[in-house]
């Protein structure tokens, strides 16, 4: 991947991801790869209830 890739994904997700977390260089990152974690953790912070009150 490249510097222009991250740029895309942040558009598109609104973040992105630091290369750090993947233990590797960006070079050495796919794009799919990286669009897996960062689809994972953009669906668990949209679908995050831990907020909401619960009715018990």
């Amino acid at each position: 991947m490249t510097e222009k890739d991250l740029d895309e994904f942040e558009k598109e997700f609104g973040f992105k991801l630091l290369p750090t977390g993947f233990k590797k260089p960006l070079s050495e990152i796919t794009k799919e790869e990286y669009k897996e974690r960062i689809e994972y953790l953009y669906n668990a912070i949209i679908n995050d209830d831990s907020n909401e009150e619960d009715d018990f």
